[in-house]
């Protein structure tokens, strides 16, 4: 099945690297202005997201309310459990820190697309007992999450 993939960001060379690292792993993306608008049709869709400023933070909520089926995986500034948290509780089905290397841009668009999310240890620990959320460093160790068990 065709997913149909966008980036945002408010630098145009970041968001042409995202493009140019999606293309490379079988992706075509494209960078709409009105994502509300974009996500309209009833095709599978994918959001790359950078989750910087309190509008970013709204939009992503928008995005997951007009459409729950909507896969989002956000770029946080902040690569902190914190922000991660946040973020999927927000809405996003995957985070990953916004100068995250390529390769692992590839591996969260490949598990959102599989129906996975591949996460920090610290950040799942967190999800599971809010309790630590801030505690301690985030240490970027992968862990894939299968939605369909």
């Amino acid at each position: 099945m065709l997913v149909h993939v966008a980036v945002s960001d408010p630098l145009p060379m970041f968001r042409h690297g995202v493009m140019a690292t999606l293309h490379d792993a079988g992706f075509v993306s494209e960078a709409p202005d009105d994502l509300l608008l974009w996500i309209g049709d009833a095709q599978r869709k994918v959001i790359f997201l950078t989750l910087r400023s309190p509008d970013d933070w709204t939009l992503l909520v928008d995005l997951r309310r007009a459409r729950a089926d909507l896969l989002v995986v956000g770029a946080v500034e902040d690569a902190t459990t914190s922000a991660y948290v946040r973020a999927l509780t927000a809405g996003a089905v995957g985070v990953l820190p916004r100068g995250a290397p390529p390769g692992a841009v590839r591996e969260a668009f490949a598990a959102a697309t599989s129906g996975k999310c591949v996460l920090p240890i610290d950040v799942l620990r967190a999800l599971i007992d809010p309790a630590r959320v801030g505690r301690g460093t985030l240490v970027f160790v992968g862990v894939v999450l299968d939605r369909s068990t």
